[in-house]
C-alpha cells in the first residue's frame, strides 16, 4: 500500500472489468466511497510464457520519480516463475520443479 504514496495522479486507467476465466486478478485497490478496482493487474499463461496486462499509470509515475512506482515496475519485470495452484496464482517454483 505504501508503494502508492506520492503518486501524482490516478493509480490506474483502462482497468479490465470482465475477464476470461484463464486470467487471474493480481491487484485490488479502493478509494473511500468508491467500488473495488481489481482489474488493474491481470496475468495468464500464454504459450511457454505469461501475459501480463496492467492499467497502472507507470507512464506518469516513472518520469515523476515516484519510488513506489519504480518498486512495482521492477517487481513486475523481475517476477519469479508464476504457477497456477488450485485456481490461485502462486509465486515461486512450478509444481514440475
Amino acid at each position: 500500500a505504501n508503494d502508492f504514496n506520492g503518486w501524482i495522479q490516478e493509480r490506474s486507467i483502462y482497468n479490465t472489468e470482465k475477464i476470461d476465466s484463464n486470467y487471474q486478478r493480481i491487484l485490488s485497490m479502493k478509494d473511500p466511497g468508491e467500488a473495488d478496482q481489481d482489474g488493474s493487474l491481470i496475468i495468464t499463461n500464454y504459450g511457454k510464457g505469461k501475459f501480463v496486462y496492467t492499467g497502472l499509470v507507470f507512464f506518469r509515475e516513472l518520469p515523476a520519480g515516484v519510488a513506489g512506482a519504480y518498486r512495482l515496475f521492477a517487481n513486475l519485470i523481475a517476477a519469479p516463475v508464476v504457477a497456477r495452484s488450485k485456481g490461485n496464482i502462486v509465486a515461486g517454483k512450478t509444481s514440475a520443479e
